[in-house]
Order: C-alpha cells, then structure tokens, then sequence
C-alpha cells in the first residue's frame, strides 16, 4: 500500500490473508472522504502487487480481456455482484446519496473497479482482478489467473515489505 496512493481510512477489514498471515487483500469503504471509492478490495500484498506488474508489462490485461469474451454471461453477472456488494456497504448512506445524490449514486454503481459494461469485457488491470477474485473467493477468468500466477503466497516474508506495511 506504501507503494500506491491509498487513503487509510477506506479501510473496512481485512478479506483475505496469506499463508504467513499478513493481508492480502483488503475490503474497502464505496464512500471516502473525498467521493465515491470504486475498488471494494484493494491488493495490499507486495509479493503478489510484483507479480501483477510484471504480467501487466507483458500484455496480461489484453489476454485475460481475450479470456473473459468466451465467458461474457459469468463476466456480467460477476460486475452485476460487484455492485451490489458496493451498495450493500454503504448502508444507510445509500438511500441518502440515491436520494439526494443521483450523480454520485449512479458512480457507485459501476461494476468491479467502477468499470462500466462494454460490448467487449474490458480489465482495468491485473492488481483489481487478483484483489477481486481473492477477496470474493471467485471470478470468472480464475483458471486463467491462477495459471498465470503461480502461487499466491512468496515462500518467506522475511525482508518483504509486508513485515513493516501490514498489521
């Protein structure tokens, strides 16, 4: 998170943990101080925030976008939950801003990452698909990322960031 701008505050708990026990993912607030906050989980992991930039630098977001064409249906219904979870942790805010805020309310009801539908299924990058299909324990093109991945824990966190980043 040191890495990548990050408001501390947006902080709702942490989704998943790895095998040395320091989080992965994180579960964050739709609503920040300054406006709407379209990624409900964030990737706080550096081993695995290393692995998804470097697959990024190699093309992945256009090949797991060429993936998801023959999976469309599950692609929808996967955004559609997105912002349903996204609705659902607002809470009573929700009517408020649906009532009072329209514009802000139709911002918060972008699929994963805010990312609208599109004839073609679009990725906006690797860090929010991986952060997404850990914190929810499911995604459509989870063949393709666990197989372009590898393992999901680093073998040590000894000299890792994450011993002086994570709680």
């Amino acid at each position: 998170m040191s890495c990548r701008r990050f408001d501390d505050s947006l902080v709702l708990a942490v989704a998943r943990r790895c095998f040395w026990g320091f989080p992965q993912v994180i579960l964050c607030d739709p609503m920040g101080p300054s406006g709407p906050f379209p990624t409900t989980f964030w990737l706080t992991c550096p081993y695995l925030d290393r692995l998804c930039g470097t697959l990024e630098g190699e093309g992945a977001v256009r090949c797991l976008e060429g993936f998801l064409v023959d999976r469309r249906e599950a692609w929808i219904a996967y955004h559609e939950e997105a912002v349903l979870l996204r609705l659902a942790l607002l809470g009573a805010r929700g009517a408020f801003v649906r009532r009072f805020r329209p514009r802000l309310w139709e911002g918060l009801r972008g699929g994963v990452g805010g990312v609208r539908l599109q004839d073609r299924p679009r990725v906006k990058c690797l860090h929010l698909q991986v952060a997404s299909w850990l914190g929810r324990g499911r995604h459509p093109g989870e063949a393709w990322l666990r197989s372009r991945l590898g393992p999901l824990d680093c073998d040590d966190p000894e000299g890792r960031p994450c011993g002086g980043v994570c709680p």
